[in-house]
């Protein structure tokens, strides 16, 4: 199921970068491990804020976020499936074909 970064930093999708920031700082500040040391359910919600955080609160990763560009995890949305991009190439062909000759 996909995350709703909006959602998880408790903002609109209108929201400010700064209104952003301030989301951030305040569930961090209240999430974080120090306060609640041996509260896995705590860390993991820390985790998933900071996650969220990564994405929204850099303008342009959060602009291909909202194109659909990237993911929750800010990783880009490819459904290609040619070199590079998980299911082509990997490594250096002729690195392959040389040590397939010469062991």
């Amino acid at each position: 199921m996909a995350k709703d970064l909006y959602q998880i930093l408790g903002v609109p999708r209108n929201a400010t970068q700064d209104e952003i920031r301030r989301a951030y700082k305040r569930k961090a500040k209240d999430l974080h491990p120090d306060l609640h040391p041996d509260d896995d359910e705590k860390l993991s919600q820390f985790k998933r804020v900071t996650a969220a955080y990564e994405v929204l609160g850099e303008a342009e990763k959060r602009q291909q976020y909202d194109r659909g560009e990237i993911d929750s995890d800010g990783q880009p949305k490819n459904h290609s499936a040619g070199p590079g991009f998980g299911g082509g190439f990997q490594g250096d062909p002729f690195e392959d074909i040389l040590s397939g000759m010469f062991g």
